[in-house]
């Protein structure tokens, strides 16, 4: 019997529990209940018989013992360890809280915010700005080197901009210098047709109005004027080519404010050049309408006759593509490109064809007074 020495009988627990010991041979050698036989042949060392749950254990002789607890005892037991229970698992749970608060402190809190750092980059957001630290030496350090990147970065776009900037600077001197040759021979023709027909009075005219156009096209240090200066020298282009074509030139500004506009130089007269060469026709009238609402719409117009289809159509495309290589005059293609420099997507062109009317060429850009106020934001409560 020595599997039972060590029990206290003076426990409360087993103060009326019972015992059941089977031999070796399968025999009950001592049974403290009267149907002690039904333990036999149980398998199970845990269970309930009767008004009892049984708990047994095998001795090293081949014995084995059953204990008996009253279920009365088993439940007033259970009483009284639960709130020992209750206590481990408020206190499991409380770790396990403790341990969560610590996870979402330490890792996935950085996680976030190393995120949405990275999210903000990804919008375009390259504001360099102070960073919440996390108290974890190696996020700290890998936002410190996002920090540096943003500025990079930064620097490179700004770097970029600049070269796009002086490329196409370059490239709207380089069409300038191919224009005022163009002119200029259209003009030595002119003057040279005025000579052959002996006409000294329309050659000093001429002449006169071509060193006034030359000397307001080459001015190259000087990319803005107001719409007056323009307005003027294509007077003057104008009058040099009513000496080769007969056309009535009209002038219709609907705002004087408008003469007060700020606007890259040179971008008329090629528009100007393009109503001549390609729709007007002998006797036709050449318009040139300005209006100064929201934005600066100019209006150039010839009605002498619609252009020919494949020519509107290269125009049409040339003015919604806005390249390069479509196989039209420099002129047109200098108007866009200094139009896409100064303004990009605020400005527009457009090439109506209007069957019994003619041509009209639609500009529209932001209206900049002297001094730099824009009052297409204005008028717009911007």
């Amino acid at each position: 019997m020595e599997l039972v020495v060590g029990l206290n009988p003076t426990n409360s627990f087993l103060q009326n529990a019972r015992f059941v010991i089977v031999e070796s041979n399968g025999r009950i050698g001592y049974s403290g209940i009267e149907n002690g036989e039904e333990l036999l042949g149980r398998e199970s060392l845990r269970g309930r018989i009767g008004d009892y749950y049984y708990t047994g254990a095998d001795g090293d002789g081949g014995y084995r013992v059953y204990i008996l607890v009253p279920k009365e005892e088993y439940f007033k037991l259970g009483k009284k360890i639960f709130p020992t229970i209750l206590l481990a698992v408020l206190l499991m749970g409380a770790v396990f809280s403790f341990m969560l608060f610590w996870l979402v402190k330490e890792i996935i809190k950085p996680l976030r915010i190393f995120e949405a750092e990275i999210y903000s980059i990804q919008q375009g957001n390259l504001e360099v700005r102070p960073f919440q630290q996390t108290g974890i030496p190696e996020y700290d350090h890998l936002l410190d080197e996002m920090t540096v990147m943003k500025q990079k970065i930064r620097e490179l776009l700004e770097e970029a901009k600049i070269a796009q900037q002086k490329q196409a600077r370059a490239k709207v001197e380089q069409l300038m210098y191919q224009i005022n040759p163009h002119f200029l021979m259209n003009s030595l023709d002119t003057i040279h047709w005025l000579a052959v027909q002996d006409n000294p009075a329309e050659i000093d005219k001429v002449a006169k109005a071509l060193n006034k156009l030359l000397y307001y096209n080459l001015k190259v240090d000087q990319g803005i004027v107001c719409l007056r200066e323009e307005m003027q020298a294509v007077e003057q282009y104008v009058l040099l080519q009513q000496g080769r074509f007969r056309f009535t030139y009209i002038v219709d500004v609907k705002e004087d404010k408008a003469y007060e506009a700020r606007i890259p130089r040179f971008i008329l007269q090629p528009i100007v050049e393009n109503a001549i060469y390609h729709g007007l026709q002998e006797g036709g009238n050449l318009v040139v309408m300005v209006d100064a609402m929201d934005m600066l719409d100019i209006y150039v117009k010839n009605d002498g006759g619609v252009m020919d289809a494949r020519t509107l159509r290269n125009l049409k495309e040339e003015a919604r593509r806005s390249q390069e290589d479509s196989g039209l005059g420099i002129g047109l293609n200098y108007v866009i490109q200094i139009l896409r420099e100064h303004y990009g997507q605020r400005a527009q062109i457009q090439v109506l064809g209007l069957e019994g009317e003619g041509t009209v060429v639609y500009l529209s850009m932001p209206f900049i007074r002297q001094g730099g106020t824009d009052d297409s934001s204005a008028d717009r409560g911007g």
